[in-house]
């Protein structure tokens, strides 16, 4: 999503995604519940918002070439839980290793009562896991910055610790995530993309990012934002840049940025909205497209919601 204005998101490709089943208030009818994040830019606070007024009459959806009524579609705001990754490599510097654990620790702040983060360092010795609360967390990953362990790969094993997330979040539940704080690419891991990819879509995950390595190119670009999340990129010199006087007034330092688009990402898994769709409609893989039809008089930028391009038929219901 645009977290904030001095946010570069990179917007990527498609693959599929499974939806969650849940049994409709009426009759045996059930819906599958797809994930759905709408924001919009607040001119007043110059500050990205998500929109959280939406009902069933302000949203239409696409199956294949077919358009229907959306069932329902709350605001899910119950306890999440977040698979959190951090590259230990051997080719993260120092300086970048403490960087991601200071982001991720940020990120982690803003975990509420309830939700539940897991860490899995990419390239590490480390044992995966185990869910704990946010406060738990946020202090395994202080203690992680100055402490970063051995090494069992040079490179990095993104698609490994991409892998052994999506297992720690089996059984799924619906809003689970993934968010790595690495690079967007892999060498050295045993399992393939494939695999990875088969159990994130599997299991209805979100896989987010942020990096601070450039890369043009990476299929888990393209997964991000099947889940519908986003990948984003920044560097150690961007986030060492200073407070400057723009022409609205003073810009904070990029870190401070940084950090309250984080916060801002962290909101978007937290709080989704819980779209129900006619499970009937579902019989195949089939691509899926959310529009806003009062988007204009909301003034909501379509481009500004995220969702998953493809969904599966229902599995059983998921919590």
């Amino acid at each position: 999503m645009r977290l904030n204005t001095a946010s570069s998101t990179v917007v990527v490709g498609a693959c599929l995604l499974c939806a969650a089943a849940s049994p409709a208030q009426q009759g045996e009818k059930r819906t599958c519940d797809v994930p759905l994040v709408v924001t919009r830019f607040d001119p007043s606070s110059r500050k990205t918002v998500m929109v959280k007024d939406l009902g069933v009459s302000d949203l239409a959806v696409q199956l294949g070439t077919e358009w229907l009524s959306v069932e329902s579609a709350t605001i899910d705001d119950g306890a999440k839980r977040v698979a959190l990754i951090l590259d230990g490599g051997g080719r993260v510097s120092k300086e970048e290793w403490e960087m991601q654990t200071e982001l991720a620790a940020s990120f982690v702040e803003h975990g509420r009562r309830g939700d539940a983060f897991a860490l899995l360092v990419a390239g590490s010795r480390s044992a995966p896991g185990p869910f704990e609360p946010a406060k738990k967390a946020g202090k395994r990953l202080r203690k992680l910055k100055s402490s970063r362990g051995a090494s069992t790969n040079s490179n990095g094993s993104t698609y490994d610790a991409l892998l052994a997330a999506s297992n720690l979040l089996t059984p799924p539940r619906f809003g689970d995530s993934i968010f790595l704080f690495g690079r967007a690419d892999d060498s050295g891991s045993a399992a393939s993309l494939d695999q990875v990819q088969e159990l994130v879509l599997k299991n209805g995950l979100r896989f987010c990012g942020l990096s601070l390595s450039a890369s043009l190119t990476s299929k888990l670009l393209d997964l991000s934002r099947t889940t519908g999340c986003v990948f984003e990129f920044t560097s150690l010199k961007v986030l060492s840049m200073p407070a400057v006087q723009g022409p609205f007034g003073p810009i904070p330092p990029q870190l401070s940025l940084r950090k309250a688009a984080l916060g801002e990402a962290f909101a978007g898994i937290a709080e989704p909205y819980r779209v129900g769709i006619p499970a009937s409609s579902i019989q195949a893989p089939i691509d899926l497209k959310f529009d806003v039809p009062t988007a204009d008089e909301r003034k909501i930028d379509v481009r500004d919601a995220y969702y998953p391009h493809f969904v599966y038929p229902c599995s059983p219901a998921r919590p």
